[in-house]
Parts: C-alpha cells; structure tokens; sequence
C-alpha cells in the first residue's frame, strides 16, 4: 500500500497524542497531600512558612511525577490542571484553591 511520505510518522504521532490525552490522571487536593500521605496535619502546614510547605509540596511533585495546579477561586477549573497534567505528561494532579 502507498502512503504519502511523512504519513506514517504522523499516524504515529497521533496515536501517541491519542494515549496521552486518554490516559487516566490521579487527582489529589492540597490537604488530602498533607494529612493523608505526607502525615502532617492541616494545623502544622498552616504553621509551616511559605519557603518550607511550597518545598515540600514541590518536592513530592516532582518525585512523583505530579503536576502542581495552583490557582485563585476566581480563575480556579479543576479540568484546566487535570488537562495540563495530561499535556505534560505527567501521572497525576495536585489541586491547590488559593481561596
């Protein structure tokens, strides 16, 4: 069968994009991070600086490969972080309401 030159790359590209985009994406609130796999309670995070729980929160982020989804209510859309985690490749969500 003939195929245009590039066509089967771009196939496979869009078989990839296809995986990625359907691939599921675990989902993890801000304090259920804290209280339910890091062990620290919703009391000692509020007392923890800025510098110490952003490190904390980041750290686990990354060595999980977790995208970190951080917004004010106003601009805050559960399916905007779940469909940037996606298009970055990454196996889950942390959601964080700066409300």
């Amino acid at each position: 069968m003939w195929l245009p030159q590039g066509a089967f790359v771009y196939s496979r590209i869009n078989e990839l994009k296809t995986k990625v985009m359907n691939q599921e994406i675990k989902e993890l609130g801000i304090v259920e991070l804290f209280e339910k796999v890091l062990n620290i309670s919703i009391e000692e995070s509020i007392a923890m600086g800025w510098e110490e729980e952003n490190k904390l929160v980041m750290g686990w982020a990354k060595e999980h490969n977790y995208y970190v989804y951080s917004e004010p209510r106003e601009s805050f859309f559960r399916w905007e972080g779940i469909k940037l985690a996606k298009e970055g490749g990454y196996s889950g969500v942390i959601f964080e309401n700066l409300s």
